[in-house]
């Protein structure tokens, strides 16, 4: 049975579109405590509408980054899989979603580019176009650190640990305090993503447990480098919207360093779940995977 459901009826691209950004709308862009630096004292006193303006570069980036990861690790990824790069055995049914997520990822970058290009014209808050962002040319770097023989398997492996990841970014939706439009965007895109959850955990599964040792050890390595590139924060990115938003560049660093403090002590908290699937796959009785985690400061699951 397909892990997506009624895909046909249920996926956000298969639905009517009757939402439509307006920034006369009661709420903030992001939940200020996921922009630590909107919420520095120096911020506050500068007024509500530095606040607001941080809120929206954050959310631009946080678009961004949804745009291009989907478009350039995801969707690679499911390419691997049905253009046959993959050297195993995917059933036909993981096969078979692979194309749907591929439409769904598409049509979430797109609704993101969307959304930005409403905010900005509303709000005369200028974003640059989508690139290749520092999370993207992060995680490529790790997966061409092994063998080309392995990329293909390195990229799904990747896929499969952002798509299991759970964003506060995107559970955020519930909060009432949030713009009515930007709630539904990351609503709809979370309801999609828990059925990508489910697909990439039951295929990494699949994936792994078809692999040798030595590809184990290979790409386990690889993994939770992986997963401090997806939870990286641009200081630099940051420190910019900071300066743009009327801070010199010493008060910026200050602000960003000040904000940030004790980030790097909660970074298991979004992958709670995905430590939990490298359990289940028995990644940590691998002695030099679990000493790699462990050297990244990444807490593990206690049995």
């Amino acid at each position: 049975m397909t892990k997506l459901g009624k895909w046909y009826e249920e996926s956000w691209i298969q639905l009517p579109r009757s939402d439509f950004f307006c920034a006369e709308e009661a709420g903030y862009y992001f939940k200020p405590n996921l922009v630590p630096v909107s919420l520095h004292p120096l911020v506050k006193e500068a007024g509500v509408g530095v606040s607001e303006e941080l809120q929206i570069l954050h959310l631009y980036h946080y678009l961004d980054d949804v745009d291009t990861l989907e478009t350039e690790v995801i969707n690679k990824s499911l390419q691997n899989i049905f253009r046959g790069s993959i050297p195993l055995h995917i059933p036909n049914e993981l096969w078979g979603d692979a194309y749907k997520i591929y439409i769904d990822e598409g049509f979430h970058a797109f609704m993101s580019y969307e959304l930005k290009n409403e905010i900005s014209a509303q709000t005369q808050i200028k974003y640059s176009k989508p690139h290749i962002l520092q999370t993207v040319t992060s995680v490529n770097e790790q997966i061409d650190l092994v063998d080309p023989e392995l990329w293909p398997l390195a990229q799904l492996l990747a896929s499969a640990t952002n798509e299991t990841m759970i964003s506060a970014n995107l559970l955020q939706c519930n909060d009432v305090g949030l713009k009515p439009t930007i709630s539904t965007y990351l609503s709809s895109h979370l309801r999609d993503e828990a059925k990508h959850h489910i697909y990439f955990a039951e295929l990494f599964q699949v994936v792994w447990n078809q692999l040798l040792l030595s590809e184990k050890k290979t790409l386990g390595l690889m993994l939770p480098k992986i997963i401090k590139s997806l939870l990286s924060i641009n200081k630099r990115s940051i420190c910019l919207d900071l300066i743009q938003v009327g801070f010199d560049r010493g008060n910026a660093e200050l602000i960003f360093e000040e904000s940030y403090q004790g980030y790097n002590q909660t970074i298991s908290r979004p992958v709670k779940s995905t430590l939990r699937l490298f359990e289940k796959c028995r990644i940590f009785e691998i002695k030099e995977v679990r000493n790699s985690f462990l050297e990244e400061k990444i807490i593990l699951p206690i049995n």
